[in-house]
């Protein structure tokens, strides 16, 4: 977004198109194992230490989103109105996950989303659409689904930005299943991840049919972890997952809610 749209000016196609590519490619170094030959040769340390990123990164995600930390011209970040009704459902959704995290309680996480939801609702931050327009069809992907550049693909600006999804990707994937993996007691004794290559596989399929269709990159996601925590470890996990995702297609309009005062 930052890069490719705002930055050079390109489409939003150009960027998907070149999420294809590198999927592309993806798939083809899975085929030949080369992705499981890079996640093997990078230290366990390496691997952690990405995941820890990872989390870092959402985890500032959450607090700008929730107007805790601010951005600042002297320091680059700052620390927000701590006063605000977000500022205050997000501290609460914090420590409500930390304090039943920390006591093992299983569902910790959605106990912090439920409570948040709630005073969210109550404070007036967030609102229910409209009974009548609860359930709907799904929004039609037709503008968005195989809009790909062609006539930009052999251009430099295209390589060099299938390039750079490539390498993040590459190393967002090793850190992620590591994260995930370790959470889950699936790392062998020297750090690696048996069956890597079925999952980097998946991972690659993912990117390609997700560029295809018109959204960001299916990828594999560190938030993952959350779901192993509470007892996840095989693929009936993800199946389940991917269950409830098909639903609340149908309750497009609950999850699309727009705060009030964004509408005013």
């Amino acid at each position: 977004t930052f890069t490719v749209f705002l930055g050079m000016g390109y489409d939003w196609s150009f960027a998907l198109t070149a999420v294809f590519l590198e999927g592309i490619i993806f798939i083809l170094l899975s085929f030949f194992n080369v992705r499981e030959a890079i996640f093997t040769a990078i230290p366990y340390s390496l691997k952690k230490a990405v995941s820890v990123g990872i989390g870092l990164f959402i985890a500032l995600i959450g607090f700008t989103s929730s107007g805790l930390i601010v951005a600042n011209e002297a320091t680059y970040l700052s620390m927000g109105n701590l006063l605000t009704k977000e500022s205050f459902i997000a501290i609460v959704a914090l420590f409500t996950m930390a304090i039943l995290t920390a006591k093992q309680v299983r569902g910790a996480l959605l106990y912090g989303i439920i409570i948040s939801t709630v005073i969210a609702l109550i404070t007036g931050v967030t609102h229910f659409p409209g009974i009548a327009s609860l359930f709907s069809l799904p929004p039609s992907i037709k503008d968005v689904a195989f809009h790909l550049e062609w006539n930009n693909i052999l251009t430099f600006d295209m390589f060099s930005v299938m390039f750079t999804f490539l390498f993040v990707d590459i190393f967002d994937t090793v850190g992620t299943l590591t994260g995930v993996a370790t959470k889950a007691d699936l790392i062998d004794k020297d750090g690696n991840l048996p069956g890597v290559s079925k999952a980097l596989l998946s991972d690659a399929i993912g990117t390609v049919c997700g560029a295809l269709l018109g959204t960001s990159t299916i990828t594999t996601f560190v938030e993952s972890a959350s779901g192993v925590a509470d007892g996840g470890r095989t693929g009936l996990t993800s199946l389940s997952t991917a269950f409830f995702f098909f639903i609340s297609l149908f309750l497009f309009p609950l999850f699309s809610i727009v705060p009030p005062q964004a509408t005013a």
